[in-house]
């Protein structure tokens, strides 16, 4: 097994709590998952746990002390789970970089996700959107995006398709979202657990770390913290969620048949996979190529 790398969402940092603390499993999906992770645990695998860290545990955005204070009692367990697997919180534990932001512009992605909010409770109807509402929705979506460069800068592409997935009711992306219970911080969670660990294999993967907009949307200490491992890898997200898992998956094949730098390219090959993943409708997929607004 080589260059095996793995992002970890929160509940699996929480599994490990459960079984070093010899909590009765009776999950099959918990006991499968931990048996898992026991294989992984080898010299070559590497571990991240920085999106727990930067979730926190207070169901809130945390101070400095008290990411410090998460990352001390997760980097505890995942060193008495794991014992051979390189694991990434030393390197984020710095105090100098704990203070400081790790992500670009985050507060721009937060505040996308509150528009989308608003904007599907302005048009939801029996919590779906109705056909005739659909295309007016996501223009709407559309025209916030693509007036913004800065929050093109930040990966949000990422976020405007899982927006526009929702409006055309693609299932994991409506459970994930729970646009009905709006704004909650678990779920801009999951949706920023995705968008991390698409933009770190991202990261990894660029050859010219000395160019800032390489960084995808993490700050430049952040991303030399979680730069480990080698040109020839593999990533993989681990959760316990299974709308997450999937969404995740068919998410992350979008992006991976398209070519971006600050701006959505798209082929027709693309429209065509795209839809079949997140049944966004050809004729929205086309006008992502061609965006007709004025940045603010």
């Amino acid at each position: 097994m080589n260059n095996q790398h793995y992002v970890l969402d929160r509940n699996i940092i929480s599994l490990i709590k459960e079984s070093i603390n010899n909590k009765t499993m009776s999950d099959p999906n918990k006991t499968k998952m931990l048996e898992k992770l026991k294989f992984i645990d080898q010299k070559s695998s590497k571990i991240y746990a920085f999106n727990s860290v930067l979730e926190g545990e207070t169901g809130s955005l945390e101070l400095p002390a008290q990411r410090m204070s998460t990352a001390e009692k997760e980097e505890s367990y995942l060193n008495q789970f794991f014992k051979r697997a390189d694991i990434d919180i030393p390197r984020i534990k710095d105090k100098n970089l704990l203070n400081t932001p790790l992500e670009l512009n985050a507060g721009k992605i937060v505040e996308f996700i509150d528009f989308f909010y608003k904007k599907w409770a302005e048009n939801e109807t029996k919590n779906s959107i109705k056909n005739e509402k659909r295309n007016f929705l996501s223009q709407e979506i559309m025209d916030y995006y693509f007036a913004d460069l800065e929050l093109q800068a930040t990966g949000s592409h990422l976020f405007l398709l899982t927006f526009l997935a929702c409006i055309y009711g693609q299932r994991e992306a409506i459970q994930i979202l729970k646009p009905n219970k709006s704004n909650s911080y678990n779920t801009i969670n999951d949706l920023l657990l995705i968008n991390r660990w698409i933009r770190l294999e991202l990261t990894l993967k660029q050859a010219n770390q000395n160019n800032i907009s390489c960084y995808n949307g993490f700050s430049k200490a952040m991303s030399n913290a979680l730069k480990f491992g080698s040109k020839n890898l593999q990533i993989h997200l681990l959760t316990l969620d299974k709308a997450l898992d999937q969404y995740s998956k068919d998410l992350k094949f979008c992006i991976n048949q398209i070519y971006f730098t600050h701006m959505i390219k798209i082929t027709n090959y693309d429209i065509i996979k795209i839809n079949e993943k997140l049944k966004i409708p050809t004729n929205i997929l086309n006008s992502l190529d061609t965006p007709s607004q004025n940045p603010r």
